[in-house]
């Protein structure tokens, strides 16, 4: 069967004669304008916050899972920065860095906790908060969308690590526990997106991460007295909405291609 095959793909070859013309998807010629030129400096920042409040105006306090969480009065915030600082070593192929902060802040001033009859328990001065701290070094490539000068795909390489604290206290039945946890964690990962420039210089940029392998250890400390640790790996190919980055770039051109006055 497989001669067969053969021998019908080499008469179907020998047909075509000297009109012969080889298939092209034009991969190879995807990015054949110049979307950032050599040389170009990119600086760039991101940033989130996030305030939420519960409880307010009500002596029952507010209520979460009906009739599991209740009588809730408390606050959450959160919020981040990241600057991001990139070089284009060639044309449209850049090597960057960046570095990323960010806290959630968690207080309960009261809780209620019932499953039932068996368990039913109240909680109170729920303290919880954390501080993480990230960087990473990258390897973009910018794909011009129809040889556009205005809107490209990009690919990323990235290769992160980060540390982060975290602190937890709670009041239950008039004792206190607090918790103290340090977590290390590794990344390799490919983020793509896409990125419009709605200024000379400046772009709006997209990104999602959809592969990765993860590294990340934890040490906790309880009531300064029980020590544990815990350790997860994993590697995916998905698309992971929770790590969706939005962000805007701008962009500093050399001498060679900054715009001249005229004279």
């Amino acid at each position: 069967m497989v001669i067969i095959f053969l021998a019908l793909g080499s008469v179907a070859a020998l047909g075509r004669g000297k009109d012969y013309t080889p298939f092209e998807r034009g991969v190879g010629n995807f990015q054949k304008s110049v979307f950032i030129p050599k040389g170009t400096t990119g600086f760039g920042i991101s940033a989130s916050y996030t305030s939420m409040s519960l409880g307010e105006g009500s002596d029952n306090g507010f209520t979460l899972l009906y009739p599991v969480l209740g009588g809730l009065k408390g606050s959450l915030t959160t919020g981040s920065v990241t600057p991001s600082f990139e070089y284009f070593v060639a044309d449209n192929v850049s090597v960057g860095a960046r570095f990323s902060y960010g806290r959630t802040g968690l207080v309960f001033d009261k809780a209620a906790l019932s499953v039932g009859e068996l368990l039913s328990m109240n909680l109170g001065d729920i303290d919880y908060v954390t501080h993480s701290y990230t960087g990473a070094i990258s390897v973009r490539d910018y794909l011009p969308v129809f040889n556009s000068k205005r809107f490209a795909v990009i690919v990323e390489g990235r290769l992160s690590g980060g540390y982060s604290q975290t602190k937890m206290s709670l009041v239950e039945d008039g004792l206190k526990h607090g918790t103290y946890q340090e977590s290390f964690k590794g990344s390799l990962s490919c983020v793509p997106g896409v990125c419009l420039f709605i200024l000379d210089n400046i772009d709006f940029e997209v990104q999602l991460g959809v592969l990765g392998v993860n590294f990340e250890k934890s040490l906790q400390t309880e009531n300064q007295v029980s020590r544990s640790e815990a350790k997860s790996f994993n590697a995916a190919l998905k698309i992971n909405l929770l790590s969706v980055e939005l962000g805007v770039k701008c962009y500093i051109l050399d001498k060679y291609h900054r715009p001249r006055k005229k004279k």
